[in-house]
């Protein structure tokens, strides 16, 4: 197989810098796929389901099939995408 030729230098110190940027925001992408994982509030949880309504994840585990891997996706990365976008544009609003 034909190798692909770089210009990249990875031990540069623009690279090091680089990597160390991108480790740390998908530390920050893990904690935040967590925390929307986790979901809301417990005391909102019980309020909401003492109410008789169902979660927003049951009812799309009523719609989809669990191989599906539709529901790890919209369930929390796009939620991630949504909660650091609304991070920013709040942040740009307050400057």
């Amino acid at each position: 197989m034909r190798q692909i030729k770089t210009n990249i230098k990875s031990n540069s110190k623009e690279f090091r810098l680089n990597y160390d940027n991108y480790i740390d925001l998908l530390i920050t992408h893990k904690s935040m796929v967590e925390q929307v994982y986790n979901g809301a509030r417990t005391d909102a949880v019980e309020k909401y389901i003492s109410r008789g309504k169902l979660l927003a994840r049951q009812r799309i585990d009523l719609l989809v099939d669990e191989q599906t891997p539709f529901r790890m996706l919209a369930l929390s990365q796009v939620l991630v995408l949504f909660m650091e976008l609304r991070r920013l544009l709040w942040q740009t609003m307050l400057q």
